[in-house]
């Protein structure tokens, strides 16, 4: 019985350290969207060559930006999970996902049998 709540407060101490650390890791990344937003706001420059090369960054700084924010949603979602109990429940079969699956991805909503 003993070993059974040790491993139930393993449990919940490692799913509570992983939303203080996806939460830290979403303002993170929230911070970086605004400041790619901010950029993305400046005018660009007169000179045909210099536009060229702002409209070429712009576009990078877009992609950078889709980027980061499908990760925020990810996160989001996982947090969600985390405060409606099903986070490290696979979404496709109904398993638990190994610990070490969702120490590597921790938004991970498969488990690897079903992922692959």
């Amino acid at each position: 019985m003993r070993s059974l709540a040790n491993a139930v407060l393993i449990y919940i101490n490692t799913v509570l350290q992983t939303g203080f650390y996806l939460g830290c890791v979403r303002v993170e990344l929230t911070g970086r969207v605004a400041e790619i937003e901010s950029e993305l706001r400046k005018p660009l420059s007169a000179d045909s060559e210099e536009r060229a090369t702002d409209l070429e960054n712009q576009e990078a700084l877009e992609t950078i930006e889709n980027s980061e924010m499908h990760e925020i949603r990810q996160i989001q979602e996982a947090l969600n999970r985390i405060s409606e109990g099903s986070y490290g429940i696979c979404a496709e079969c109904g398993a638990d996902i190994d610990p070490k699956r969702l120490r590597a991805l921790p938004t991970a909503t498969r488990c690897i049998s079903c992922a692959a």
